[in-house]
């Protein structure tokens, strides 16, 4: 079975989340996948949106979000030997309303 993923980050932006975490430092050592899910913080995860992501893979930004809601984020790493332990974080997405540099 493969590593958790470590150090899952979100930034939210206008209508996007992005996401990122640390390189595994056993990616040459398992091959395995990630696979990211997210959801509207109300629904549950069975409602969630899938991407399988590449081991080498340690960022990701999904769009199309709905602002001012919250949404929770889950990444796991998946092989053949099963899944790693679950890493979750939540954020909202917010238009930024910044008319420029002062």
């Amino acid at each position: 079975m493969p590593p958790s993923p470590t150090g899952l980050s979100l930034v939210a932006g206008d209508e996007v989340l992005q996401v990122s975490w640390d390189e595994s430092p056993s990616k040459d050592t398992f091959q395995f996948e990630y696979l990211l899910r997210w959801k509207r913080s109300s629904q549950p995860w069975d409602d969630a949106t899938i991407k399988k992501l590449g081991d080498s893979t340690t960022s990701y930004t999904i769009t199309g979000l709905v602002n001012d809601t919250a949404y929770d984020v889950r990444i796991e790493a998946q092989n053949l030997g099963g899944d790693s332990a679950a890493v979750e974080a939540s954020a909202t997405p917010r238009a930024d309303h910044r008319s420029g540099i002062e």
